[in-house]
């Protein structure tokens, strides 16, 4: 079964900033009202036009919501519409909220942005190149750890330094994957207790 989890960010809808919810307009900050419906029927073009399956877009205003739309399918092979309750991938739009998570370490002194990160847990996946102990938790928040993206786009899946670290930028998830592994060596937690601890430090606060 395969579903389509799609994020969909439409720039020229930045400039809608207010509206109420017991009116049909939506007003702009250029000083003019648009309608909900002309806002609706430029989602189902826009939606055709990139061959989007499936979205969920809200508009908040001083913390609220005033105006909401699901449209299109979670799973076209099976014709599952979206719903309320359908959940849509982050992706990397979860590495800031992870960030302001280990933040919260470095607050509690538990972790120093600059100590390298193997003094905290050794990574065999990389042991083979000594350059990774210089890794720190700052390298891998702002992306210049040297590592790849994911090791599975690399032709042997096996995980590289491709330049020495802290001398360059190159996006990295397996950075974050690797300072999730500190965080959770630093508990002396599993998963399972790293997404409690996310919970009672970030999410319900937030």
């Amino acid at each position: 079964m395969r579903y389509s989890f799609t994020l969909l960010l439409l720039s020229t809808l930045i400039f809608l900033s207010s509206c109420s919810s017991n009116t049909d307009t939506i007003d702009s900050y250029f000083g003019w009202s648009i309608p909900k419906v002309t806002v609706d029927q430029y989602l189902d073009d826009k939606m055709m036009d990139l061959n989007i399956p499936g979205i969920s877009i809200a508009f908040l205003q001083d913390g609220e919501v005033i105006h909401h739309r699901v449209m299109g399918y979670a799973n076209v092979q099976d014709s599952l519409p979206v719903t309320d309750q359908t959940i849509f991938e982050a992706a990397s739009l979860s590495k800031p909220v992870f960030a302001y998570f280990v933040m919260k370490y470095v607050e509690a002194g538990k972790l120093d942005l600059d100590q390298p990160l193997y003094t905290y847990l050794p990574y065999p996946d990389i042991a083979h190149d000594e350059r990774y102990k210089k890794i720190t938790a700052r390298m891998v928040l702002s992306h210049r750890t040297g590592f790849p993206n994911w090791r599975e786009d690399l032709p042997d899946d096996k995980l590289v330094i491709q330049f020495d670290p802290g001398t360059d930028y190159f996006y990295s998830g397996e950075g974050y994957q690797y300072l999730a592994k500190v965080l959770k060596e630093i508990d002396q937690t599993d998963w399972e207790g790293m997404e409690a601890n996310f919970q009672k430090l970030v999410a319900q606060p937030m």
